[in-house]
């Protein structure tokens, strides 16, 4: 996986570009607690949203750069999103990417990326079933190219899941945890019959776009190097 040079119609120079999609839920615990060795109970508090889950698109390039996030709400309505500029929010009934949902991301903002005219661009992705979608190769391919990761191979060879996905989610958890001590666990958040509220979706947008800012686009360069040096094995 050479991120340098890509060898179509003449040398040019290459920008990877990896998106991955991953599953975020409403309660965002650790999954380690720590109470006194021979205790019989842990009490774990979370909200009655802990089954509710958002799917978060993640794109990074190999020049370090962050594309706006996708969150797909499971739902029927897209909520209101108080950081458009940011983050796109859409709604899907099984919260999934679809076809429909991966061709406007092609519209708005895969065939939106501002580059020179001597950069060839080239869409890494798994083989999730929306990517794999005649009219979303055909989309992609009028403005850049694609290619896809080995089925069982995504540990190895996605930037994504190798050195952002945890990260990111570590995060989130932080921003979780500080919400849930500070609001999420008081009497005022609670329903009627006594349950701690969820978080609202404009906070679930806003904690994503504060914990996609904290990854640096060193991390972002580093994980298609890393990426490379498996690919360089696998093949």
């Amino acid at each position: 996986m050479n991120v340098e040079v890509f060898n179509k119609e003449g040398v040019k120079s290459l920008v990877m570009i990896n998106m991955d999609e991953t599953p975020i839920y409403f309660d965002m615990q650790r999954n380690k607690t720590y109470h006194w060795r021979g205790d019989k109970s842990v009490s774990i508090i979370r909200t009655n949203g802990y089954k509710k889950r958002v799917t978060v698109c993640l794109v990074i390039s190999s020049d370090g750069r962050k594309l706006p996030p996708v969150i797909i709400f499971k739902r029927k309505k897209t909520p209101a999103n108080p950081l458009s500029k940011h983050i796109v929010v859409a709604a899907q009934t099984n919260g999934w990417i679809t076809e429909s949902l991966m061709k406007d991301w092609i519209k708005d903002i895969w065939n939106k990326m501002n580059l020179p005219s001597n950069i060839v661009k080239l869409l890494l992705l798994d083989h999730c079933s929306a990517h794999l979608k005649d009219s979303v190769m055909k989309a992609v391919r009028e403005n850049g190219h694609i290619d896809f990761i080995p089925p069982g191979s995504t540990s190895l060879l996605q930037p994504l899941d190798l050195m952002i996905n945890k990260p990111f989610k570590d995060y989130l958890r932080d921003i979780y945890g500080k919400w849930l001590e500070e609001k999420g666990t008081k009497d005022n958040n609670k329903t009627k019959k006594g349950y701690f509220k969820p978080p609202k979706y404009t906070e679930i947008i806003k904690w994503v776009h504060e914990a996609w800012g904290k990854i640096s686009p060193e991390l972002i360069k580093d994980s298609f190097k890393y990426a490379g040096n498996f690919f360089t094995l696998v093949i």
